[in-house]
């Protein structure tokens, strides 16, 4: 884990595993060199690019969403694309995660076996611990950033005027807001809604501050607050039952939580603007919250903006 204050390294053993073998991975850590920079493993060739859905199949999708929003319980539904890009040779996921450049958000790499790995840059905190303080960001509504400074500010106080991104991150918070007040015994949250500015793009956000009740532990955060109606909708289970009737493909690892755990504290992200490497292949996932007055083609731009840190790389 890098941060400003240095890099720490974790290794974790599994005892019915490695409690045989834990000399030999001793013997493996004692022989990492920290100070050595690995060279930068160039990209391969793109060679076509196809999305599913495309436009044609996610313009009846948002359709079919909206009517279900006008009709229905559903009050917003994320509704996700896969994008694959192939390419001339296989991609390297390390290659991948270092040429990706993603201020202000959290970076992860898991590879379950060679060629096959889920790569990260999620701005989204589920949620951080530190003894029994806990932290979390409700996370929606979206503007591009803008090219100029005049341009970057009206692109934010449009998106904190706009009664549409407003109630898409009203869903967010309240239902944050709701489970927190189930596992803590007091909450703090900031005075208003505010903006994080990523490169590409700029979110609402509310932030919370929380004191975790004493029986509570990681597994009851986990299983009560994930997911959110950012991933999801409103309310949750009425919208994931939808996405797995509307989405054409499994999300597999996309937007579930990642983090890590001990006595101690403990922080996860979600798995937003994700990307999983299949050899020659990069299958890419990014998602749009839709509510009533939603635009498809708006939708669909959000989109291209979300993924375009892993785009601009090939393109």
């Amino acid at each position: 884990m890098k941060n400003q204050e240095g890099t720490n390294f974790a290794c974790n053993l599994i005892p019915e595993y490695d409690f045989d073998n834990i000399d030999n991975i001793l013997h493996q850590l004692e022989k990492l060199n920290p100070d050595i920079e690995q060279d930068i493993t160039p990209l391969p060739q793109l060679l076509n690019r196809m999305d599913n859905p495309d436009q044609t199949e996610w313009r009846t999708k948002i359709l079919q969403a909206l009517e279900y929003l006008q009709i229905g319980d559903l009050q917003k539904i994320v509704l996700a694309r896969k994008t694959e890009l192939r390419f001339d040779d296989k991609l390297d996921p390390v290659s991948l995660l270092q040429h990706l450049e993603a201020p202000g958000c959290f970076r992860f790499l898991w590879e379950p076996q060679p060629g096959r790995a889920f790569v990260s840059i999620p701005p989204e905190r589920l949620y951080k611990r530190e003894e029994r303080r806990i932290s979390c960001e409700a996370l929606a509504g979206t503007r591009p950033r803008g090219h100029t400074v005049d341009e970057d500010n009206r692109l934010g106080q449009e998106l904190l005027n706009s009664d549409k991104e407003r109630r898409e991150h009203l869903f967010v918070a309240d239902t944050i807001r709701k489970v927190l007040s189930m596992l803590c015994q007091k909450i703090g949250e900031g005075d208003a809604v505010t903006i994080m500015k990523l490169r590409e793009l700029q979110h609402l956000m509310t932030s919370f501050d929380c004191e975790l009740r004493e029986t509570v532990s990681d597994s009851d955060v986990l299983a009560n607050l994930h997911p959110t109606p950012a991933v999801a909708g409103y309310p949750v289970d009425e919208a994931r039952n939808r996405i797995a009737s509307m989405e054409p493909f499994d999300r597999g690892w996309y937007a579930g939580p990642v983090g890590w755990v001990n006595n101690e504290g403990a922080e996860f992200a979600v798995a937003i603007r994700s990307g999983l490497v299949y050899d020659n292949k990069l299958y890419l996932y990014s998602g749009a919250g839709i509510v009533d007055g939603s635009d498809w083609q708006l939708e669909w731009e959000e989109i291209e903006n979300k993924i375009t840190q892993f785009l601009r790389l090939f393109t």
